[in-house]
């Protein structure tokens, strides 16, 4: 069999079957079509059925929910074809589109094989081309280690043909992480590393569908599936020949999606996101990448300015909101003290998550505006060393947190270099609710 098309299928009943449709019109005939059901709890499996009953090249594979990566992974495991093929399940695609590429893929004996595609808005039904490679070479086999840019290329896992021979013998899979979040990044990473010959060409057939292109991403969800992916690619490094090459690659495509999620995020968690780029930063500089090629002048620009003072990047580059204070753990400390009491004292439980002299003086600011200390826990990550109370204030380990509700919040109150880590913390716990304090405001409390 020439192709397998994985198609990854969660709650996607409102788009489905217009993605399915399009690979049921294929001209391409010797090919299989395998749609994982990754637990949908909609109309999705049904509208699969149909497909299978009407066209003998769908195939159903039906799985309980375990995210994105290992819903990928099992499709990999179960694809027959020579190449492979990926369609999001709310996208869709010309009717010629995998003939084309497969007569390239054949032609010019490319690993891999990637084409532009076209945005696509629900709104005025227009699709928009994206010229994703015409700064590469077309039309020919590219190597992306002397091609560098192809690295910095927006992550897309579609759009594409892989080798599968390619792709089994150098262990390329999806990292297999709850949700469906960056995955693409590390995929596509490994995909680059590994490959000898790319084929980029300008033509187009994939169209990606926009469903609210204004929308804010609410990183306070996403910001440690990032870095895992970025760890994820940082551990794969240590298996390759050329190492020392891929690591300056490797920081700069961090350093291209932490600043572009940066300017998507809320604004509480701009601040968070900052201080975990500028440590990393600070660890890249070190290690002497700002003096690899790929590393253009204004991206070392914009990097050292950040490690020079995140604080001053932020207060000219953070989202402001009102009336230019930043909401929630972002504001300035002339302002922010007050913000910061007046929004927690409306909580019913408040949980200073630091047991620290910060924390101690939080503590007493909001029992100072009338929050009664019945309100108050402090919260560590262990207890082993801090008492069961302080201050008259019970102390607890943050994982009897768990479940909490919605009616407490977390004041995080330690420095701002340990304060990812207690994010991570919370995120495990399902924990949203949560403001910060930068360190200028821990300075004025």
């Amino acid at each position: 069999m020439k192709l397998s098309v994985l198609v990854p299928i969660y709650n996607v009943e409102k788009y489905l079957d217009q993605c399915l449709k399009s690979l049921h019109l294929q001209t391409l005939k010797d090919m299989e079509i395998l749609c994982i059901n990754d637990g949908s709890t909609d109309g999705s499996k049904s509208i699969i059925e149909k497909y299978v009953k009407l066209d003998e090249r769908f195939r159903l594979i039906d799985k309980y929910n375990t995210g994105y990566g290992n819903t990928m992974n099992v499709g990999l495991d179960e694809a027959n074809g020579e190449y492979i093929g990926i369609v999001e399940s709310d996208d869709y695609i010309d009717s010629d589109m995998f003939e084309k590429l497969l007569t390239i893929a054949e032609e010019s004996g490319a690993d891999v094989v990637k084409s532009n595609f076209y945005y696509y808005s629900d709104f005025d039904e227009s699709s928009i081309i994206e010229e994703l490679v015409n700064e590469l070479p077309l039309n020919k086999n590219v190597n992306p280690i002397k091609e560098q840019k192809a690295f910095l290329l927006m992550q897309t896992i579609w759009s594409a043909l892989y080798k599968a021979d390619f792709l089994k013998s150098n262990n390329v899979r999806f990292h297999e992480t709850p949700g469906a979040s960056f995955q693409d990044v590390s995929f596509v990473f490994q995909v680059f590393a590994n490959a000898n010959n790319v084929f980029f060409t300008d033509k187009a057939y994939y169209h990606y569908r926009i469903t609210n292109p204004n929308s804010s991403v609410k990183m306070e969800n996403k910001l440690d599936k990032l870095c895992g992916e970025i760890d994820h690619c940082n551990g794969r490094l240590a298996s390759q020949g050329n190492q020392q090459i891929l690591e300056p690659i490797l920081s700069r495509l961090s350093f291209r999606i932490f600043i572009e999620n940066y300017y998507l995020a809320v604004p509480a968690y701009q601040f968070v996101m900052l201080n975990e780029l500028a440590r990393r930063l600070r660890i890249y500089e070190s290690r002497g990448d700002f003096s690899a090629d790929i590393w253009d002048d204004e991206a070392v620009a914009t990097a050292k300015e950040i490690i020079a003072d995140k604080d001053a990047f932020y207060k000219k580059t953070g989202k402001k909101i009102f009336d230019n204070r930043l909401w929630q753990g972002t504001m300035n400390a002339s302002v922010y003290k007050d913000a910061i009491l007046t929004k927690a004292a409306s909580y019913k439980n408040i949980v200073l998550y630091g047991a620290g002299v910060v924390g101690s003086k939080v503590k007493d600011d909001l029992v100072n505006i009338g929050v009664q200390k019945s309100q108050l826990v402090f919260a560590v990550t262990s207890r082993s060393d801090n008492q069961d109370e302080k201050d008259g204030i019970p102390v607890k380990q943050i994982d009897e947190f768990k479940d909490c509700g919605e009616n407490t919040i977390f004041i995080i109150t330690v420095k701002e270099e340990n304060q990812y880590e207690m994010l991570q913390n919370l995120q495990r716990l399902a924990i949203d609710n949560v403001l910060f304090l930068s360190d200028a405001i821990r300075y004025s409390l």
